[in-house]
């Protein structure tokens, strides 16, 4: 009879609808039951969760929890989560399921972790269109408007921008798109080409290409699905790194933030070319170019991994803890600063981008690594 009560309990918990009394008695419950019903209980509802968000339905958990406990051999690798933290973790995440997280403590105690901590949500759709005449506008999930520049179009439908151009433009006129940290957007170019910008980023491009190249200036991490016009060459200019991406169509993304120092491309489909410093080199579906005092090629990049920013996901797998706080940063608008120096300690797995912080450090506090939030620092304790 208990187990169908806890059942009933957890299914009501991860769906936001239990009580404040129905979650202190699902908290006695759980207290009194060992892992193996647990873990039961919490694959039943990851099952039933997949149908309900498709994007996590090829998530394999147990492909997961195999990289976690038996990882490549790294210097000071911490193992992220057992198989059934893992599971708890993915499973209340998918619907933001609350202030709890199940751990397990060295003395083998199931216990609740609910300590209160402020709320801090995920970034959403958000930027900043600056107009050639230096005015700016804010844009949000929640706009639909139109503007008119000239002969160009541009028109914003919640977390996007589309231009269009009616007729021919005397003169050039640039526009700039700034995403803050915590932003995402999407903008459509005048040649039809789409380009989604991660948090911190921007993008200047005309509102109409008019010469015999379409060239465009980016900062931070940007994707592109680039329109194909063999006559009139695509380019991409990072002024920091003094380096140019020539393509033809194509999709490929530039990842070159400020104060990292590696400039990294990685190209997904087609061709490019990514000079710099008077070296040049073109590049194959799947491989990367690594910028820094010169250009050195990857083979075999992880395109799931250079991805997932776009497709609403943490790749944390092999990811450092140092590497992961910077996406954290970015992300949810807030500064990490470590209290005792930097652990050493690796991450597996992926989470979704749509959760709150305070869920997210949850997951990550399995690792064995714990944080405090102070106003708009996080702060890494161990």
């Amino acid at each position: 009879m208990q187990e169908k009560e806890v059942q009933e309990l957890l299914h009501r918990y991860m769906d936001g609808t239990a009580t404040g009394p129905e979650r202190q008695r699902l908290k006695t419950l759980l207290g009194d039951k060992d892992d193996a019903f647990l873990m039961q209980m919490l694959e039943a509802e990851w099952a039933g969760l997949q149908t309900i968000d498709e994007r996590f339905a090829s998530y394999d958990v147990e492909a997961s929890w195999r990289k976690i406990v038996s990882p490549a051999q790294k210097p000071d690798r911490v193992h992220t989560i057992r198989r059934w933290s893992w599971a708890a973790a993915v499973a209340l995440l998918v619907l933001g399921g609350g202030s709890y997280l199940l751990l397990r403590q060295p003395t083998g105690q199931l216990v609740v972790n609910n300590t209160p901590a402020p709320y801090v949500p995920p970034g959403s759709n958000k930027a900043t269109l600056i107009l050639a005449d230096g005015s700016t506008i804010t844009l949000d999930s929640a706009g639909s408007q139109v503007l008119q520049q000239g002969a160009a179009t541009v028109k914003q439908q919640g977390g996007q921008l589309v231009y269009d151009i009616n007729g021919s433009e005397a003169a050039t006129n640039y526009n700039t798109l700034r995403t803050p940290r915590g932003g995402f957007f999407r903008v459509t170019l005048q040649d039809g080409t789409n380009v989604w910008l991660n948090a911190a980023s921007s993008l200047r491009y005309p509102t109409a290409f008019n010469g015999k190249e379409r060239v465009v200036e980016i900062t931070g991490e940007a994707y592109f699905e680039v329109a194909q016009n063999a006559h009139r060459p695509f380019k991409v200019m990072v002024s920091e790194k003094n380096t140019a991406i020539e393509v033809l169509g194509t999709s490929f993304n530039v990842h070159n933030y400020a104060g990292e120092p590696v400039l990294t491309t990685t190209l997904l489909s087609g061709a490019i070319r990514v000079a710099s410093g008077g070296q040049t080199v073109v590049l194959e579906p799947g491989q990367q170019a690594l910028v820094a005092n010169d250009i050195k090629v990857g083979k075999s990049a992880d395109l799931a991994k250079v991805m997932a920013w776009k497709n609403g996901v943490f790749d944390f797998d092999d990811v450092s803890l140092q590497d992961a706080m910077r996406q954290i940063e970015r992300w949810y608008d807030i500064d990490v600063v470590y209290e005792n120096g930097i652990p050493a300690i690796y991450f597996g797995g992926k989470l979704p981008r749509n959760i709150s912080l305070n869920d997210l450090l949850a997951a990550l506090e399995a690792s064995n690594v714990h944080f405090r939030i102070d106003g708009k620092k996080l702060i890494v304790t161990k």
